[in-house]
């Protein structure tokens, strides 16, 4: 065996060992999560059944409720064509034909169509705080009551 053949084989032989053992590993850390969000979910449910907001045990950590929010593009050409308008109508008055050439030229036939389709939570939420809760177009929001664990 050539030495070119014998680094090819080890290199191999390497790479399905890590493949092998990152597959063990995220399996037990799932096998962990789950335990951990199980607690969690107790630890909620003992907190609303005392009305607390958390607990806190000295030398140990906390634990506390915590609103997490989850901000999302349903419809992306939906919001994209929504906010493109929004940004243009700021400069001048354009019909709703023209921001469609306008989106379909920067997002489908354009550089931009390399972008990831996701948004920002934070511009969401200002949007959201400056219309009176009103979401902009296409998107979905929704919220989730959680327990946060700290350590000490």
């Amino acid at each position: 065996m050539s030495d070119i053949e014998r680094r090819i084989e080890v290199y191999i032989k390497i790479r399905d060992t890590l493949a092998a053992e990152t597959k063990v590993f995220n399996e037990r850390k799932k096998n962990l999560q789950d335990q951990m969000d199980t607690i969690a979910r107790d630890l909620l449910s003992a907190a609303a059944e005392q009305n607390l907001d958390g607990f806190k045990c000295k030398g140990i950590g906390t634990a506390f409720k915590k609103t997490k929010d989850f901000i999302a593009a349903k419809d992306f050409d939906t919001f994209v064509t929504f906010a493109i308008k929004q940004a243009l109508d700021s400069i001048s008055e354009f019909s709703d034909d023209q921001v469609m050439a306008i989106t379909n030229a920067m997002f489908i036939d354009g550089p931009l169509n390399y972008m990831t389709r996701s948004v920002t939570k934070n511009s969401i939420k200002a949007y959201m705080e400056e219309h009176e809760g009103e979401l902009p177009p296409g998107i979905n929001y929704s919220t989730e009551l959680v327990m946060e664990i700290r350590k000490a």
